[in-house]
């Protein structure tokens, strides 16, 4: 017989996944069930390539047309869109920033949020121009209602990291001019995919300079003062957690109330029973300690609201504390009353593009290998 712990975590499971359904069902038909799907998306980039200075390069198979690239670290093949800045010539080489997706997102978010943002401050001389590189984080790598996702990671769904950090990163250097000098390399993300970007930053410093979060979960073993998650950072309560065997505990409320449970985050990528010493190898919080980073090594910027619904205010600022006891500097914005949505990540546009201009070395510079 199922305990009432059992029971209770099988209602929020519901409660979840009925949540998500009514948020997300109508979009997700218009634009991603439809059997036009394909042609309404073709249209998207004509359009969108229309409006921008630069130009989106398609390699997907969003559009009509089967132009994936081909991954050995999966042994399939999958989505990435390619921006070229304004005026883009073999010429010249030029940063690059790798851009990872919010979880229930993919690659497609890339042509509404990022692209054109990051290509009117181009066009407008606020940053250098620089190649940007959306990765399709889903499991299947199919256009879903809600969307497996692997966290970027090398987990039993698949060798998603190294998908990123070998296959993309290759094919991205192969095909396109990109200044070898590590400043020049930025991995970016949201949520789910600002933690991806951390992670590989810290692990792959010999090649790329920095870091760039949007609301990005940085300590994966974030405990509050009471033993939850979604209590306030303390740094008198800085400390790890050790039991992740509570699989109803909350990870994040929506609305306020609506709890989503742990398990769901974790259980597809892992067996429970090593869950521990997984989110520990890929905790940035640790991963600063671990791999020795030293000042100087990576830049490094976040960007969180005071309001977060997956309480990644709270994960930021325990990283930045830890990061602090080591001598790391770091770009911290923070908004009050801002939440883990578009709105809120929009909002840091200009934060990023103050950033960026500071971090990406000028033509002039020695490059820095």
């Amino acid at each position: 017989m199922a305990s009432i712990w059992e029971a209770a975590g099988m209602r929020i499971c519901w409660a979840w996944w009925v949540l998500a359904v009514a948020m997300v069902f109508p979009a997700a038909v218009s634009a991603e069930w439809s059997p036009f799907a394909s042609i309404v998306r073709k249209g998207e980039l004509n359009r969108l390539n229309r409006r921008l200075a630069g130009e989106v390069i398609d390699h997907t198979a969003n559009h009509g047309v089967n132009r994936r690239i081909y991954s050995r670290s999966l042994d399939q093949y999958r989505d990435i869109y390619v921006y070229l800045p304004p005026g883009y010539t073999p010429k010249r080489q030029y940063p690059v920033m790798f851009w990872m997706h919010a979880y229930s997102n993919d690659e497609c978010d890339f042509l509404r949020t990022v692209a054109p943002q990051l290509d009117d401050t181009m066009a407008r001389g606020d940053i250098p121009p620089m190649i940007l590189v959306a990765i399709d984080g889903t499991v299947s790598g199919e256009c879903r209602l809600i969307p497996q996702a692997t966290f970027f990671t090398n987990s039993r769904l698949g060798r998603f990291e190294d998908h990123v950090m070998v296959d993309v990163w290759d094919f991205v250097h192969d095909r396109y001019s990109i200044d070898p000098d590590r400043r020049a390399h930025v991995m970016g993300g949201a949520s789910m995919g600002g933690s991806a970007a951390y992670r590989m930053a810290i692990r792959h410093r010999d090649r790329v300079g920095n870091a760039l979060g949007i609301f990005p979960a940085l300590n994966l073993r974030y405990m509050d003062c009471r033993g939850g998650l979604l209590g306030n950072f303390r740094p008198e309560c800085d400390r790890l957690r050790e039991d992740f065997s509570q699989h109803s505990l909350a990870a994040a409320r929506y609305f306020g109330f609506i709890p989503v449970p742990m398990k769901i985050l974790l259980r597809p990528m892992i067996n429970p029973r090593g869950a521990k010493d997984f989110v520990s190898d890929e905790n940035p919080y640790e991963l600063i300690d671990s791999l020795d980073l030293k000042p100087g090594e990576l830049g490094m910027f976040a960007a969180y609201g005071t309001r977060d619904q997956f309480n990644m205010d709270a994960q930021v600022e325990s990283f930045a504390h830890r990061a602090g006891q080591r001598g790391l500097e770091m770009t911290v914005i923070r908004r009050k009353g801002a939440r883990h949505d578009r709105m809120a990540a929009l909002s840091f546009v200009p934060d990023v593009v103050a950033w960026l201009r500071g971090r990406l070395p000028d033509d002039d510079a020695p490059p820095e290998r």
